[in-house]
């Protein structure tokens, strides 16, 4: 008997060795991958179902867990598998694409000093909380939602933007390659949407010192339903948003004319969407 209970405290201290020194194991790709799909938004699921997407997701899985549902950064990752891979892995990548320098371009040049601000690399530094998106001039003060968008225009372009100055009025930006550009979010409701739109056009429009061909707009919907004048709600979707945009042509809502300075605007819906309303459709 006495040897039976030397055996069992033996077992017993030997296991209890074993479970404190033991190595925490990663819970399995497949078991998570199941968890986030159980949780996520039909967009993720899209996402992950293609290659590229699955393989985004295994890599923010591995190197970025907190990240792997984050639809913006689903879609970054998705499209630079090759150079991540090449880099070493997701993190390096990060931080080489922080801290590398702007891509001024000879035209991005050109463009900044006819607005008298310095085209010196040095003096742009990446805005506070921007995931490699959104580069602002020294004291220039960009609000967080103006990030929040440019980080998504990175996700959607792979064009980094850039704020140059303070109340530009009627350029707010530059994407890498030169392109200028004005973003706008919408409200609590439909009630502005033609207004914005023509706000952001003819802000480009009437700028006093440039007359910008093809330039580019954002619009950003960050609310997933609203309830409308009747009391009934509406889900925001890319087939309500172009029946919007199709009414106000036909009711000749929009103040604005296709002449080709904007062809059309980009807009990001709230659970992550992206798609593209056609200004040429406008009446010339």
């Amino acid at each position: 008997m006495k040897n039976i209970t030397k055996r069992f405290f033996f077992y017993l201290i030997l296991l209890c060795h074993l479970i404190l020194n033991a190595k925490p194991v990663d819970p399995c790709p497949l078991a998570v991958l199941v968890s986030d799909l159980s949780t996520s938004s039909t967009e993720f699921k899209i996402i992950v179902k293609d290659s590229d997407g699955f393989n985004a997701w295994l890599v923010l899985n591995k190197e970025a867990p907190s990240l792997r549902t984050n639809l913006v950064e689903l879609k970054l990752v998705s499209k630079n598998l090759a150079e991540i891979n090449s880099v070493g892995g997701y993190v390096k990548w990060k931080e080489a694409n922080s801290s590398s320098a702007l891509n001024l371009s000879q035209v991005l040049r050109s463009n900044l000093n006819q607005l008298g601000v310095s085209d010196d690399i040095s003096k742009y530094s990446l805005a506070p909380n921007s995931r490699g998106g959104a580069y602002i001039f020294t004291n220039v003060s960009v609000e967080e939602k103006e990030i929040t968008l440019a980080d998504e225009i990175l996700s959607l372009t792979n064009q980094k933007c850039i704020f140059p100055k303070n109340n530009l009025q009627a350029i707010e930006g530059f994407l890498e390659n030169g392109t200028p550009f004005t973003m706008k979010e919408l409200e609590s409701n439909f009630n502005n949407f033609i207004t914005r739109i023509n706000e952001m056009y003819t802000k480009i429009k009437t700028d006093p010192n440039f007359q910008w061909t093809g330039s580019e707009g954002y619009l950003k919907i960050p609310f997933n339903s609203f309830i409308k004048t009747d009391g009934t709600s509406q889900t925001v979707t890319k087939a309500y948003v172009e029946q919007q945009f199709n009414a106000g042509i036909a009711r000749n809502g929009f103040k604005i004319k296709n002449d080709g300075t904007v062809q059309n605007i980009t807009v990001f819906l709230g659970d992550g969407t992206a798609f593209k309303l056609d200004l040429t459709k406008l009446k010339q």
